[in-house]
């Protein structure tokens, strides 16, 4: 016996079908929405900000031939730099804090760089190495904190200068315990030197035989 097309079960049947219809339609709306905004993300982020090393902080840096004074001196500029860009943050021009950025890890780049020229089995050199990273360490907790607040549009970059900020204490860990240690990437550890659950952490010293 064949149902009515006015029974309950065809009405049912009418009501599950029209609902999940619905439900399609607003999912596809999802998916386009959230397609658009990330194109909106990509058009207005515009390029990541520019590495570079101004005139100025070239020409101080040349001048310093001691390798303490050197790396203190730069240290000294990419405080200037990540405090700058702090305040442009503050005062939410973004760009003008990712072009601060781009500077500041120039710096560090430039810091690494010399460093690398220096005698490796030194102990000086050791120590330097250790107190660049102690310095990357604070600095990191800058940068995030400054891409906690910064919009979508701009923070990928800040979280690219955090990347590359974690990727740096790394190397001055693994240049300060040299051939004591078992080269690790950052993500391969959980803890180090006291702090855990950080999104990446450097190498780890371990006892060779």
């Amino acid at each position: 016996m064949t149902e009515d097309m006015d029974s309950p079960f065809f009405n049912r049947v009418r009501m599950a079908s029209t609902f999940g219809a619905l439900v399609l339609i607003v999912m596809c709306s999802d998916v386009r929405i959230n397609a658009q905004d990330n194109l909106l993300v990509e058009l207005h982020s515009g390029p990541p900000p520019m590495k570079f090393l101004p005139a100025s902080e070239r020409s101080q840096l040349s001048g310093v031939q001691d390798s303490k004074a050197r790396l203190k001196t730069s240290i000294g500029l990419a405080e200037i730099r990540l405090l700058r860009a702090e305040q442009f943050t503050v005062d939410q021009l973004f760009i003008s804090a990712t072009t601060e950025l781009g500077v500041y890890q120039a710096i560090i780049e430039d810091a690494l760089r010399f460093l690398s020229t220096q005698k490796i089995d030194s102990n000086k050199t050791r120590d330097l190495y250790k107190r660049l990273e102690i310095q990357l360490r604070l600095y990191a907790i800058r940068i995030e904190a400054i891409r906690r607040v910064t919009p979508l549009a701009y923070a990928m970059h800040v979280t690219s200068v955090w990347d590359f900020c974690d990727s740096a204490r790394a190397k001055a860990l693994n240049a300060f315990f040299c051939d004591t240690v078992v080269p690790l990437r950052s993500t391969d550890i959980e803890k180090t030197s006291g702090v855990e659950n950080s999104p990446r952490n450097p190498t780890v010293p371990v006892n060779r035989p």
